[in-house]
């Protein structure tokens, strides 16, 4: 079995009848090459020819990116990175996202202002799916490491101090952080438990205790709060396909469909008179919605093509001012030349 470990191409025997690992893991090369957004290894291997393999860092770089409503860049923010997740500070003046530079995923705070690249989280864990508090003073993220409950966890944007521990997950299930309720009284977060998909649950601060947020099981994922708290615009599979829908909060008294023709992601205009999400084909699209008297949604509108990172989550953000934060896929490879290993299960058997 040939495997990446912490930037190492490893071989550990394998035992087909049984189904399990034996014996201890060899080094066959160091920096081979990973991709964290498709979780693809840099390495070939024949049992009886050679093994290949791409030394560097990664493929998966992305940049994050200002564009404005049209899609032209207007700048960007930092270097390159493995960056996932971004999202906007309360005051737009910083974003949080991780990072899996350093091989894990690391939630890190981006100054806009200074250029700078704070460091929050530190382990060997997966820490993913940042958000703020509404005071911009905290930030919540999800942790899973092999063999322990995942779980949800709250840490000074500062840096200073000890994460505090909110939630944690059932064995088996993986949790992650959707939003923070602009009234600080509540995290929506998604738990999935394998073959039935995420269900959306509500964290409660006040009574420390977590609720469902629909009777429903439709595989629900990508809520995010309205700028006032009173509507919640998540991504369902109800209808047999990905599409968008808002529900009121904290009572969820009725449900209306935002897509028409698939959809997921969605985010609010900070003026909260407007819905974005992206179609199956990549399209940014634009809803204009009408809380007056109730909840009325308008007609999708194309904006943009995309070229975002990945889909594992919401790769983009909103700033009050309208312009767009993208976490855009670097394109070309990489330079690294590809290198040849032979007689590699030889070496394996000394």
């Amino acid at each position: 079995m040939l495997y990446i470990w912490q930037d190492s191409l490893l071989a550990q025997p394998f035992d087909p009848g049984s189904g399990k690992l034996t014996g201890s893991p060899e080094t066959i090369a160091r920096q081979v090459v990973y991709d964290n957004d498709r979780w693809i290894g840099g390495f070939a291997a024949s049992e009886s020819g050679p093994l290949l393999y791409v030394g560097g860092n990664s493929f998966g770089a992305s940049q994050l990116t200002w564009v404005d409503r049209a899609g032209k860049e207007q700048g960007r923010v930092g270097e390159a990175g493995d960056y996932f997740w971004p999202v906007i500070s309360p005051d737009a003046q910083r974003a949080a996202v991780s990072d899996s530079s350093g091989r894990n995923l690391e939630v890190w705070v981006i100054d806009f202002t200074r250029g700078t690249k704070t460091r929050l989280t530190f382990d060997d864990a997966i820490k993913a799916f940042p958000t703020w508090s509404p005071d911009g003073l905290r930030i919540a993220y999800t942790v899973a490491q092999p063999a322990q409950p995942s779980a949800i966890y709250v840490k000074n944007a500062s840096g200073i101090g000890e994460a505090e521990k909110l939630i944690e997950g059932p064995i088996n299930s993986t949790l992650s952080t959707m939003d923070w309720s602009p009234d600080n009284r509540a995290l929506i977060y998604a738990v999935n438990t394998g073959a039935k998909g995420n269900r959306l649950w509500v964290y409660w601060f006040n009574e420390k205790k977590s609720t469902k947020l629909l009777p429903e099981d439709f595989k629900e994922w990508n809520a995010k709060f309205s700028p006032d708290g009173k509507w919640l615009a998540y991504r369902s599979r109800e209808s047999g396909q990905d599409e968008v829908y808002v529900v009121p909060f904290p009572k969820v008294d009725g449900k209306w469909q935002v897509s028409t023709a698939g959809g997921d992601y969605p985010r609010w205009n900070r003026n909260g008179q407007e819905i974005f999400y992206l179609a199956p084909n990549g399209m940014l699209m634009s809803v204009a919605i009408n809380t007056t008297g109730g909840f009325k949604p308008g007609l999708p509108q194309p904006m943009f093509v995309t070229t975002l990172k990945s889909l594992a989550g919401t790769q983009y953000d909103v700033a009050p001012d309208g312009k767009f934060l993208l976490n855009r896929r670097l394109t070309g490879g990489t330079a690294e030349p590809i290198t040849v290993v032979t007689n590699w299960t030889a070496e394996l058997k000394k």
